[in-house]
């Protein structure tokens, strides 16, 4: 299934969205052992980050797109980092 856009928030809300988190035009990522992937719900609510901006955009397969901006630097860790996005360009299928 492609990308749709849509204009405004989802009326329900999924375990399975994807959270394209930016912090100084990097990405934050979840490291695996493929190499990265694009957080999910159950990510954010492990990481606890507050939110600056955040905004739905639309969904992918299904799962629900939101944006949004973290001033969460020093998050780094063996299982999230920020990535530039030139960096990703050939790390993901689609």
């Amino acid at each position: 299934m492609p990308f749709v856009t849509k204009i405004g928030p989802p009326s329900n809300e999924t375990q399975t969205a994807l959270w394209f988190l930016f912090h100084h035009q990097r990405l934050l990522v979840r490291r695996n052992e493929d190499g990265y992937a694009i957080l999910r719900s159950p990510d954010l609510e492990k990481l606890n980050l507050p939110l600056l901006k955040q905004e739905f955009f639309g969904s992918l397969d299904g799962r629900h797109c939101y944006l949004a901006e973290v001033d969460a630097a020093a998050l780094e860790s063996d299982a999230f980092g920020f990535i530039g996005l030139r960096e990703l360009f050939f790390s993901f299928e689609e």
